[in-house]
């Protein structure tokens, strides 16, 4: 008989390898196995159960080997990781022999190289491996899912590892969610949702899956220390902190868990720039995304050992990797922003990532309090639901009346993904885009109630989470210390635009052709304003000298304001038209070289173009004539004699011109209202 058949109830063995006793019991429609602990012997699940649980199951306690039960369990198994160095590692250290080998599916790591489909698909038919035992990165599971086919529904368990980072981290990650969806499709009893720290999930296609706790009968207590701070000085009580370890354990590492890589930056600098460490003492572990913004600080762990004297994590590495060295261990929780707050789950997760014993030196959490109007109500699941339709809904009517308008529906995709990101930067964003349409986001959901949970309930007030950690039988301290470290802000926004400005500038230079132009827009992995970039090369390079054009754009994109590129491309798309436009001849001879003009007539001669070119639309003020004709005309100075602007030559930004376009362009693709065209 399959092992997956079997009655839930037999999954605890008959004898267990230890002398820890193992109970098991139902409370409020919750399995719950207490684990006896057995003096300071170490009981890791494969010494009392078979195999884990279906559903979701929360272990209590970080390093009970959840995973490594499941890679003995004599079945099929898909193991997702939240991170590659986890699953790689993993991998590596349970592949004992060709024929007794675990599959590792992700980037590559100092462990394995990337893997092919074809691999995968010789991994999954060799007969020689009786259980397939695949780990794989979230990002990928897509690949081992395609190379199985639909089979893999009834052939392989799914175990989701450390799931609560698949909740927390979905806003930044959309793989997250698709590993939900693919988790959906497997039979209810070979599936497996796990952590340590579970978060109520708010998906109604989970409401019934099983609920297993595995627990040990006994806490084991951590000696934390807690540093209350005002919002202004949370960066320096973090950098003081920072300093006294240096200065008292000068041949420690310390391991700082931050959610900001802004923070996290500018403390980094401070304590190079002060004399404290060199560069090459410190190091930001986090996502790729975030790599151009912190250069030199950016790092990615590549074993179980922290790699410099001061390491800063990011929410990447709060969960699923392993660390076997001691470290000193400062947690922030920076309540001002909802993703810097940190639950007293997420503590002791990041707290459990030391898993040698007694490893931990110290551990600190410092914090600032969380502000609430008067009146403030903590949102609740069904209002989070109502209002992710409510954003659906508003899409789709945008949609349904765009549509009906040629104008409107060329620019209908820009306005929702703009309000797409304006959702996500306000952390409302409560939907996903899925191929054309949208759909609930529940992990979005999940992670925004987990997060105004926790800054109520342990940030609202001075003692809050003191009394949560003391409640949790931990030895706790609370101090309230007012920080005279003032250190610098540093925009890293605005540097790491200006380091993709400068990479596919770059790349433009080396005069890419047709086909690579096409390749790099479909696979470039571009963020929107390179993409940009590059579609208005491509639509303008054959007719512009390319170091000039590159020049200028690259002047044009270094801001955040995108008006500059836009009114340099619509110049560049004046100057290159065919003489014979209809509406460069209309611009023409209402705007001759020479003439003098007030700022009404310009207005008016602007609107007359339009008109007789069937432009739909017009300007409506002064200032906007100007600023436009300024994209097609030099102008003088406004005199002060008669408050006229003279029209001095074509080609304001003196563009080189090497042809112009032998045909008219089609004038229903200009926007006016937008400032060009579309």
């Amino acid at each position: 008989m399959e092992i997956e058949e079997r009655k839930e109830e037999e999954i605890i063995k008959g004898e267990c390898l230890l002398s820890g006793k193992v109970t098991s019991n139902t409370i409020d429609n919750i399995k719950e196995i207490v684990i006896q602990k057995d003096g300071n012997n170490q009981i890791y699940l494969s010494n009392v159960l078979d195999r884990l649980p279906y559903g979701l199951v929360s272990k209590e306690e970080t390093g009970m080997g959840a995973t490594s039960l499941e890679l003995q369990t004599p079945r099929n198994s898909i193991i997702v990781e939240p991170i590659k160095i986890t699953a790689s590692s993993k991998a590596y250290s349970h592949t004992k022999s060709p024929t007794d080998k675990v599959l590792y599916v992700g980037s590559e790591t100092m462990f394995h190289k990337k893997i092919t489909n074809a691999s995968i698909a010789a991994y999954v038919n060799n007969p020689k491996i009786k259980h397939k035992k695949i780990i794989v990165v979230a990002d990928s599971l897509y690949r081992v899912i395609n190379s199985i086919g639909n089979k893999v529904f009834k052939d392989y368990f799914l175990l989701l590892d450390e799931v609560d980072s698949f909740q927390m981290d979905s806003t930044f990650r959309k793989s997250m969610d698709e590993c939900i969806e693919y988790y959906k499709k497997f039979d209810k009893n070979k599936r497996c949702m796990l952590s340590a720290t579970l978060v109520d999930f708010s998906d109604p296609d989970l409401d019934n899956e099983e609920k297993t706790v595995i627990k040990y009968d006994k806490v084991t207590p951590r000696k934390i220390e807690i540093i209350r701070s005002s919002t202004p000085e949370l960066i320096g009580n973090v950098t003081d902190k920072i300093i006294d370890l240096l200065l008292l354990y000068p041949n420690d590492k310390i391991m700082v868990a931050f959610n900001s890589v802004k923070g996290s930056n500018e403390i980094a600098i401070h304590l190079i720039t002060q004399g404290f460490l060199n560069i090459e003492d410190i190091k930001i572990l986090c996502g790729k995304s975030n790599k151009d913004k912190i250069q030199t600080f950016y790092s990615e762990l590549d074993s179980d050992k922290l790699p410099v004297k001061l390491n800063f994590v990011t929410s990447a590495y709060f969960s699923g990797f392993d660390l076997n060295e001691k470290y000193h261990l400062i947690s922030v929780s920076g309540n001002k922003n909802a993703v810097h707050s940190l639950s007293d789950k997420r503590l002791k997760q990041i707290a459990g990532r030391c898993r040698i014993k007694n490893g931990l030196i110290s551990e600190t959490v410092i914090h600032d309090l969380a502000h609430f109007e008067d009146g403030y109500i903590l949102p609740d699941k069904g209002s989070l639901i109502q209002t992710a339709q409510t954003q659906i809904d508003s899409l789709v009517c945008i949609e349904k009346h765009y549509s009906k308008n040629p104008i409107l529906k060329r620019i209908h995709s820009t306005i929702c993904d703009q309000i797409l990101k304006t959702l996500e930067s306000q952390d409302s964003r409560f939907i996903k885009k899925v191929k054309s349409s949208y759909g609930i986001s529940y992990l979005n959901i999940d992670a925004y109630l987990e997060n105004s949970k926790t800054r109520f309930e342990l940030y609202k007030e001075d003692n809050l989470l003191y009394d949560k950690l003391q409640s949790q039988q931990h030895l706790v301290s609370l101090q309230s210390l007012n920080s005279k470290t003032l250190v610098p802000s540093i925009d890293v926004d605005t540097i790491d635009r200006k380091a993709k400005l400068q990479e596919i500038i770059n790349v433009l230079r080396l005069n890419p052709d047709e086909t690579s132009l096409q390749v790099l827009l479909n696979e470039g992995d571009l963020e929107d304003f390179q993409k940009k970039i590059v579609e208005n090369y491509r639509e303008l390079y054959r007719y512009i000298d390319n170091d000039d054009l590159l020049d200028k754009i690259e002047e044009a994109a270094d801001s955040r304001d995108s008006r500059k590129l836009n009114n340099l491309i619509l110049s560049a798309r004046y100057s290159i038209m065919a003489p014979g436009d209809a509406y460069k001849r209309g611009m023409r001879h209402y705007f001759p070289i020479g003439i003098k003009l007030t700022t009404d007539e310009i207005l008016k001669r602007v609107n007359t173009v339009f008109l007789e070119n069937n432009i739909p639309t017009d300007i409506d003020t002064n200032t906007k004539a100007i600023k436009f004709i300024k994209t097609h005309f030099t102008l003088s100075g406004k005199s002060r004699k008669d408050g006229t602007f003279k029209i001095k030559d074509e080609n304001p930004y003196k563009l080189v011109i090497q042809k112009v376009k032998k045909e008219a362009i089609d004038m229903s693709h200009f926007s006016a209202d937008l400032l060009f065209w579309s």
